[in-house]
């Protein structure tokens, strides 16, 4: 595990150095008159747009990995399993997560099995 969270550590610093280097750039910011207060909403954008990827590409691995039949729950039939998505509201912007959707052709009922 420790392995993992030095790898982890050095692409952040690389990856931050290159945020960096693109701003300056890009003309986004002028480092040598930049106050705080504009490191921060700069770090802290940046910030998000990547929680949002993450959250993003944590929640389409998991579609990869569901199952394609349910059992209806109140007959215990196997259905099959239709894609879908859901959008959400996060803390760091809107995710689109995965989520089945199902219909019974003996109870004539749709379902949303748990993720």
């Amino acid at each position: 595990m420790s392995t993992v969270r030095h790898s982890s550590e050095e692409l952040f610093d690389q990856l931050v150095q290159a945020l960096i280097d693109e701003g300056m750039t890009a003309e986004e910011f002028d480092i040598d008159s930049m106050p705080f207060a504009q490191m921060e909403r700069f770090g802290h954008g940046l910030g998000r747009q990547l929680a949002q990827r993450i959250q993003a590409a944590l929640a389409s691995r998991q579609g990869e990995r569901m199952a394609d039949v349910f059992d209806c729950p109140q007959c215990g039939r196997s259905c099959r399993a239709q894609s879908g998505g859901r959008r959400m509201k996060t803390l760091d912007g809107d995710v689109e997560f995965p989520e089945p959707k199902c219909f019974c052709k003996k109870c004539r009922k749709a379902f949303f099995p748990s993720a």
